[in-house]
């Protein structure tokens, strides 16, 4: 089975099929689990508006990030996993390169704020178009492409709309803030130590079942910076299950214009 801790407890079906991967990093992290848990101080007169603040402050202050690593997908529609090479370049460039087996290259995709340009090595076709109907590319997966564009950084971060929770509290050593609106009831789950978001769940707001949730995990480098190392978002309705495991992580890194390449002879298709 799949690293599947948290989701249990949301009565979700397994995933049948394992990665290597996945099962290192459980043993991994339920190891870590069973050596003690540090005594944390929490700030408790820190006030949600801070606690926005604090956690945004990361994102806003990353201009460049790159990551390679491996995403694993289960779902009754496809169960794949496949490696990643990614780079980001602020304000909305995203470059995204997918390999398979021995390192063979399975498609390549650019993002920006208004276009994709995406190329299918295996039907050797090349897609573009405008970001909103490169979107509908996501809509099978029923997770807002801005979710996509997080669980691929890495880092979660509050948007502009969520800015005044409807509830704050402590529990345990993380902060929990929720907000509420037509769209559905967003619970955020903010550990104390590193401040990051670690968990999201989303629920409908009529019937309170999950709709999707996101779990973001992260470890402290020797210089003390808290990197993610694992995204997991699971969707309960779709049975499905989309893990990013980052191998390596760089901050600000050196990058030039993001483009990617593919033959001359690819088949050019326009989505409209």
């Amino acid at each position: 089975m799949r690293y599947w801790s948290y989701y249990l407890s949301q009565r979700v079906k397994r995933p049948k099929n394992l990665s290597i991967a996945v099962l290192l990093f459980t043993l991994f992290y339920l190891s870590g689990c069973l050596t003690g848990k540090e005594t944390v101080d929490v700030d408790h007169s820190i006030t949600s508006t801070e606690i926005v603040a604090m956690v945004n402050a990361l994102p806003s202050s990353l201009q460049t990030f790159s990551a390679e690593g491996i995403i694993n997908i289960d779902s009754p529609r496809l169960t794949q996993s496949a490696g990643f090479q990614l780079a980001v370049k602020k304000p909305d460039s995203i470059r995204i390169i997918v390999e398979g087996p021995f390192g063979i290259t399975m498609g390549r995709a650019l993002l920006t704020k208004e276009h994709y340009i995406a190329y299918n090595a295996l039907q050797n076709s090349v897609y573009e178009g405008n970001i909103k109907s490169g979107a509908r590319m996501f809509r099978w997966l029923d997770i807002p492409p801005s979710v996509i564009v997080d669980a691929l950084t890495g880092i979660r971060r509050f948007d502009n709309e969520q800015m005044t929770p409807d509830s704050f509290s402590v529990s345990g050593e993380n902060y929990v803030l929720q907000f509420i609106n037509s769209a559905g009831r967003k619970k955020f789950t903010i550990n104390s130590r590193s401040m990051r978001i670690t968990r999201v769940e989303t629920f409908d707001t009529e019937t309170h079942s999950l709709l999707w949730s996101e779990q973001y995990d992260y470890r402290q480098n020797n210089t003390g910076i808290w990197e993610p190392t694992t995204v997991t978002v699971i969707v309960p309705e779709k049975e499905l299950f989309v893990e990013i495991v980052f191998d390596t992580v760089m901050f600000n890194p050196a990058l030039n214009g993001l483009s990617i390449s593919y033959p001359n002879d690819a088949e050019r298709i326009t989505a409209k």
